[in-house]
């Protein structure tokens, strides 16, 4: 047999042509192969995180292992028609490109929404979106406050709180937020009532969002996305749910994501241009600013900064890269040294504990007890309890970390945490599974699709917050911001938006799974099979991607918090396969 035939390859008389005898599913699997090996090991993850979310364990099954399969063909044609699709834009915009004279616009004037980068284009897109967000606005009225929040007014105003006796501010959440939060609402007492702060908090966070997302598609389309699909942003960033809601909640996370893009939008200015548009000093000193705001509104932006930032420079030629690194290392410094150091001892201010950072272990040692109580040594038990306290096993639960770390770190647990740490290693050693279910049921909102429980409960939906702690809180009346209101109307947005995220067509875009994994594998994929050299413009959302994996919950509604960002960079993140022009720099 010649060789030629071993190999698969079809003859013609004496002669052997590539591919004469293939099917074309074998065709299909020779030529999309990642893109099937990819959904494979995304759909094992989905079946675990269903097995875990419905069996609470890990165990085969020929139930589950169909399951398997259908998660895999589902997330296989999703990425295939993802990568037809962007070969047909990538075609047309080829096409587009002949002819046309670099940096103007084809076709100017024959269309409603050309995106100029301009005063009216940016009050048009605005305009656009912000009119759509009014009447979530509206019914939500005079704003929804999250948990977080009530703590961080209730330190601003001196109340006895879940961190202290109200004497002192705690930067277990930012500090910046609490002062933002605490005064909008003080403002409100001066013209009437706490209520009117809080509202008038909704209106400028969301005007100041709605006025990013505008400018973010203004920047889509010079950069040369087609003008039909920087529509279809503005249209997304109007009409999807999620971002009224999270960008109007009185939340630290509302307060993070407008400089969060604002930061992305600098990055991949910096990252398309090689580092020119680091040349203009105020382009550097907003690339700065915004990377510092960033860590100030939320404590995983300082991380987030330092990522992105630390890779960005393997991107740009030599004698560009120390700018490119400035932003993390003058955010570090603010945020290591300036405020911890100066600012929180001189103002009185309590740095956060370190159970925090420690929250998933915690919850591994607690699941440990529950599970195996008479497989761990009285030696390591009493180590644990020390830490978690004698009950840690009976306060575990599986969808968040806050019952089994608490709010509050002393210095005797402190003194313990060597030792503890130690005893962590050591059963992990003895009792890996117990650890990685601990872990992916934690975690499993990111990779699991939408699944209802047999209480008929609906998981793993990026659902919104219309209704949650909105003034309901006992001391809402010290605060001044209790509401005395008819609850239909966020009754009503909450169950509408609960019905749609679970209806057929509405369970994919609500997937927490959809933004917070299966997209940016996608991107990561696509962008070194077509443009290696643009990979760098997913840095801020994989940097951003790497801190979902230690957050504290992601099936619960304050899940949904670490996942908002994805959400709103996810255009920008596209870019990177939609344009062809390469243009001067903004500055």
């Amino acid at each position: 047999m010649k060789q030629t035939e071993v190999l698969g390859l079809g003859k013609t008389g004496n002669q052997t042509v590539p591919g004469r005898d293939e099917t074309p599913g074998m065709r299909l699997l020779r030529t999309q192969w990642p893109l099937m090996l990819i959904a494979a090991i995304l759909s094992l993850f989905a079946t675990a995180c269903e097995m875990l979310l419905l069996t609470d364990h890990l165990s085969f099954s020929f139930h589950y292992a169909f399951r398997f399969v259908i998660y895999t063909l589902f997330l296989f044609s999703l990425f295939y028609a993802g990568d037809r699709l962007l070969d047909r834009f990538s075609a047309k915009q080829a096409d587009n490109e002949q002819g046309r004279v670099q940096g103007h616009i084809e076709l100017k004037g024959q269309h409603h929404f050309e995106f100029p980068l301009t005063r009216r284009g940016f009050l048009g897109s605005l305009g656009v979106i912000y009119l759509c967000w009014l009447p979530y606005l509206i019914l939500t009225y005079p704003g929804v406050i999250w948990y977080d929040t009530q703590q961080q007014l209730q330190q601003f105003f001196g109340i006895p709180n879940v961190f202290g006796d109200g004497s002192h501010l705690s930067d277990h959440h930012p500090v910046f937020d609490t002062l933002i939060f605490g005064s909008f609402v003080k403002f409100g007492h001066l013209i009437g009532s706490g209520n009117a702060g809080v509202f008038l908090y909704a209106i400028v966070q969301s005007l100041i969002t709605a006025s990013v997302l505008a400018l973010t598609v203004l920047y889509l389309r010079r950069i040369g996305v087609p003008r039909q699909l920087c529509k279809a942003t503005m249209l997304f960033f109007a009409l999807f749910p999620i971002f009224p809601m999270y960008s109007s909640a009185m939340a630290k996370d509302a307060v993070f994501l407008p400089y969060f893009l604002l930061f992305s939008l600098c990055f991949v200015e910096t990252a398309r241009t090689k580092g020119d548009f680091l040349r203009n000093p105020w382009a550097l000193t907003a690339f700065i600013v915004f990377a510092v705001l960033m860590a100030l509104t939320k404590k995983t932006g300082l991380y987030v900064v330092i990522v992105a930032c630390l890779f960005l420079p393997f991107f740009l030629p030599k004698g560009r890269r120390i700018r490119a690194f400035l932003p993390a290392i003058i955010t570090a410094l603010v945020m290591m040294v300036a405020l911890p150091k100066v600012v929180f001892p001189i103002a009185g201010i309590q740095e956060g504990g370190k159970q925090e950072v420690l929250g998933i272990a915690f919850q591994q040692s607690a699941r440990l007890l529950r599970e195996h109580p008479n497989e761990v040594g009285p030696q390591d038990k009493e180590t644990i309890y020390k830490v978690l306290g004698r009950d840690v096993d009976k306060r575990y639960e599986w969808w968040a970390t806050d019952s089994v770390k608490g709010y509050t770190w002393s210095d005797e647990q402190n003194k313990h945490l060597g030792e503890y740490m130690k005893v962590w290693v050591r059963n992990l050693a003895e009792h890996p599974v117990s650890y990685v279910e601990t872990y992916l049921a934690l975690e499993q909102g990111w990779l699991g699709a939408p699944t209802v429980t047999k209480d008929g409960r609906l998981h793993n939906v990026a659902n919104i917050y219309a209704l949650g702690a909105a003034h309901g809180f006992p001391e809402a009346e010290q605060l001044g911001v209790a509401v005395h209101r008819d609850p239909s109307g966020p009754k009503l947005l909450q169950d509408s938006m609960d019905w749609l995220a679970g209806t057929f067509f509405g369970a994919l875009p609500f997937s927490r799974a959809l933004w917070a994994t299966w997209i940016p594998v996608f991107l990561v994929y696509e962008c070194l099979r077509r443009r290696r050299e643009r990979f760098a413009w997913l840095l801020p959302m994989l940097a951003t991607f790497l801190f979902l994996w230690v957050s504290p919950t992601s099936a619960t509604i304050e899940g949904v918090r670490y996942l908002v960002p994805m959400i709103y960079v996810a255009p920008l993140s596209l870019a990177c396969l939609l344009t062809h022009r390469v243009q001067n720099p903004l500055v």
